[in-house]
């Protein structure tokens, strides 16, 4: 599983602990995990989840099929045809982070600042392309917010391929790294993916560049502001698609400042359906 399909597991697990058992995500047959390095980041510290080196076969461990391929939120992908089709009965619940007490959260020497998060999981394939809003775009809405007086910051990791000038940077190595820093954020400004479900779990406001590529009425959060461009054709397309490079082409950078200091200022109507 991916950051945002870890980040969901936390929602199916929540709550666990507390009834004396534990969730385990893979195959409940073999009694094998389904770890991947996207895993540790999102289920440290996490009561509720059973970690590598735990007995899988205790009594109290309870089973969920959720990883690549059985996942609730699409009835299935077809990989002949590169094509995610969604299940339009799933609605998405808030996981959970659980920090512990040496975790420090936020930037202290910082006043409340928005973080803007200008890339894609680009490392994941060509599928991600379909969630980017475009070169260029967020520069110009993070120069827009800083003249308005915002502090702006950018979590820069391995795949930061774009790096904003003028804002403040901060390193952020891993996954987990980049949720302290979002923990204290009055405002996440970036594309549909791990960051949005995120920023749900962390309930920091967000601005979400979502594009016509997913449902938001099913891979969104109610409290969330998406904007999709116009469209509703949710296309799931794993490869590059001129329907998703036009849907962003039709959303400015006007349209995505003006949610954001919407939001700020606690207008948040566009959400999902």
């Amino acid at each position: 599983m991916a950051f945002g399909d870890a980040v969901m597991a936390t929602a199916t697990a929540r709550g666990m602990h507390a009834l004396g058992k534990i969730a385990a995500f893979g195959d409940p047959v073999t009694k094998g995990l389904k770890w991947t390095g996207y895993c540790e980041s999102v289920f440290k510290h996490n009561p509720n989840i059973l970690q590598p080196g735990m007995d899988g076969r205790q009594p109290n461990v309870v089973w969920f099929k959720h990883y690549k391929k059985t996942l609730s939120y699409y009835t299935h992908w077809d990989g002949h045809k590169c094509k995610y089709f969604w299940n339009y009965a799933y609605r998405h619940v808030p996981g959970e982070f659980f920090f512990a007490a040496d975790e420090s959260l936020g930037l202290p020497d910082e006043k409340p600042y928005i973080m803007i998060e200008p890339n894609v999981a680009w490392q994941r394939g060509s599928v991600n392309i379909n969630k980017d809003w475009g070169e260029g775009k967020h520069q110009r809405l993070a120069d827009a917010l800083v003249q308005r007086g915002y502090t702006v910051v950018q979590c820069i990791h391995e795949f930061s391929r774009r790096q904003l000038t003028g804002v403040r940077h901060v390193p952020t190595p891993t996954f987990r790294d980049g949720m302290r820093v979002m923990a204290k954020a009055k405002l996440f400004i970036g594309a549909e993916g791990g960051n949005h479900h995120a920023a749900a779990a962390l309930d920091i406001p967000a601005v979400i560049i979502w594009g016509d590529w997913s449902p938001p009425q099913v891979v969104g959060y109610q409290g969330q502001t998406y904007l999709t461009g116009g469209g509703k054709e949710f296309c799931g397309n794993t490869n590059p698609c001129p329907h998703c490079r036009a849907t962003f082409e039709r959303i400015t950078v006007d349209e995505v400042y003006q949610a954001a200091i919407g939001v700020i200022n606690g207008n948040t109507s566009a959400r999902p359906g």
